[in-house]
């Protein structure tokens, strides 16, 4: 819930954008990289807005998660790995929550408290 509340204005950006470009929020992989092959085969995974990539974890036996990350960079919300796509990134489940959640590398301008849980967490640059 604190996550959610700290993107508050993030989500509100998004659906504004959204908005006057007549598309959706919340869109799948294959909709924003129509040339990436992989992306098509990835129907789980959605992007909301312009830099947040969620993979849930669908079925409670799952012991990891495959994501595909399109190009650009992306960082784990989970443990601050980054890394540059095209890729593949296998996370075991037990050590993420119930969803994968990447950032984009592109500026987001999110809560102060955010900021300092990411310095907390040891998450690396973006490089």
């Amino acid at each position: 819930l604190q996550f959610r509340q700290q993107l508050l204005h993030y989500h509100y950006d998004s659906l504004y954008r959204a908005n006057t470009a007549h598309t959706v929020p919340l869109r799948f992989l294959s909709f924003d990289y129509p040339k990436e092959q992989k992306a098509q085969h990835f129907e789980d995974q959605v992007l909301l807005g312009n830099a947040i990539l969620y993979s849930p974890i669908l079925r409670p036996d799952e012991e990891y998660r495959v994501s595909y990350l399109p190009t650009g960079l992306w960082c784990s919300w989970v443990d601050g790995s980054c890394y540059k796509g095209p890729t593949e990134v296998k996370v075991l489940a037990e050590n993420a929550p119930a969803s994968f959640t990447f950032l984009k590398g592109a500026l987001l301008l999110l809560h102060r408290t955010v900021l300092k849980l990411l310095l907390r967490r040891g998450r690396r640059r973006c490089d």
